[in-house]
C-alpha cells in the first residue's frame, strides 16, 4: 500500500434515514455491509457500496449505543441504554435474542476473535461475558470504578480491556481475574482497540486525546483533537489510527510514531462512532447529525 500520507479520503455517500443521533457504526467483516444505532432507538443496515438501505431493525426501546458484527458477518450485535443486547440475523433481518441482566444501560459491545463470547459493558460498573449462540451469560466481571464505556478482547482472546472512567482496566479471562489498570487519561476512556499482534491498545478519550499503550507502557499521546475523542480505529495492516471526535472532525494518525497526517474530512455535528473496513480502503463514521457517511480511499 501506498504511504499514508498520500492517501486521500472522499466521503462517497451520506447515508440518511435515522431521526436521532448515530451513537455507534460497524462493518461487516466482507466490507459489505454498514450497521448505524441511533437515538431514535433502530438499527439501519445499509449496503456499503451503493448506500442503499436493506433493513431497519426495531426493537430496542431505548437509544442503541453499541454495536459490532460477529466474526463470521452472520450476526449482529447491539446494545443499548434499555439495559439489554441483541442478537439479529444478518441475513434476515430478524431478531435473534435478547439478551438481559445488566442493571443499567449498555454502552460498550465487544465479541472474541472466534466469534463464541460477547463481551458488554454497563452503566451499572460491569464487564458480562455471553455465549453468542446460546446467549446463555457466562460470567460477570465486577469491580470497575464507574461506567464501563468501551471494552476490546485481545487477538488471543486471554486479554479484555474495558474502558471505566479514565481508567482501562485488564483483566486475564482465562483466569477470570484482574491483572492491572493503564492510567494516564483524565477524561472517561471512549473507545478502545487492540493492535493485530495484541501487543499495542490504542485509546480515545473524553480528554481529548488518543494514546497508545506497547506492552501495558504508555507509548505516545496524540494531540489535536479539540472535544472527546469517541472512536478510534487501527489500521488491520498497522500503518494508520483514525479518529473521530466531538470537534465534529474525522482525522489520520501514523500508528508508528503517533505523528498527526491529516483531517479528512467532518460531519455538522459531534462525531460519536467510526468504523474501518477490513481492506482500509472504507470509514464508516455516526454522527449526532443523525448521519451515517462513508469516507472511501482514493
Amino acid at each position: 500500500p501506498p504511504p499514508v500520507e498520500i492517501k486521500n479520503w472522499q466521503c462517497v455517500h451520506t447515508l440518511t434515514g435515522h431521526s436521532g443521533q448515530i451513537r455507534a457504526v460497524a462493518i461487516s467483516p466482507d466490507g459489505q455491509l454498514v450497521a448505524s444505532g441511533s437515538a431514535d432507538k433502530t438499527i439501519n443496515i445499509w449496503e456499503l457500496d451503493s448506500g442503499s438501505l436493506v433493513y431497519c431493525l426495531r426493537d430496542h426501546s431505548n437509544w442503541v449505543r453499541g454495536l459490532t458484527f460477529s466474526p463470521d458477518g452472520k450476526s449482529l450485535v447491539s446494545c443499548s441504554a434499555d439495559k439489554t443486547v441483541k442478537i439479529w440475523n444478518v441475513n434476515s433481518g430478524k431478531l435473534i435474542q435478547t439478551l438481559a441482566g445488566h442493571a443499567n444501560g449498555v454502552s460498550a459491545i465487544a465479541t472474541s476473535r472466534d466469534g463464541r463470547v460477547i463481551f458488554s459493558g454497563s452503566d451499572d460498573g460491569t464487564v458480562k461475558l455471553w455465549d453468542l449462540y446460546t446467549g446463555n451469560l457466562m460470567y460477570t466481571l465486577t469491580g470497575h470504578p464507574g461506567y464501563v464505556l468501551s471494552v476490546a478482547n485481545s487477538p488471543d482472546g486471554k486479554v479484555l480491556a474495558g474502558g471505566c472512567g479514565e481508567v482501562i482496566r485488564l483483566w486475564d479471562l482465562y483466569k477470570e481475574k484482574w491483572i492491572g489498570d493503564l492510567t494516564g487519561h483524565s477524561g472517561w476512556v471512549r473507545s478502545i482497540v487492540f493492535s493485530k499482534d495484541g501487543r499495542t491498545i490504542v485509546s480515545g478519550s473524553e480528554d481529548g486525546t488518543i494514546k497508545m499503550w506497547h506492552d501495558s507502557k504508555l507509548t505516545h499521546t496524540l494531540e489535536g483533537h479539540t472535544s472527546r475523542v469517541s472512536g478510534v480505529a487501527l489500521s488491520p495492516l498497522g500503518k494508520i489510527i483514525v479518529s473521530g471526535s466531538g470537534d465534529k472532525t474525522l482525522k489520520v494518525w501514523q500508528s508508528e510514531n503517533g505523528k498527526f497526517v491529516k483531517t479528512i474530512g467532518s460531519h455538522d455535528d459531534a462525531i460519536w462512532s467510526i468504523a474501518l473496513s477490513p481492506d482500509e480502503q472504507a470509514i464508516a463514521s455516526g454522527s449526532a447529525d443523525n448521519t451515517v457517511k462513508i469516507w472511501q480511499c482514493h
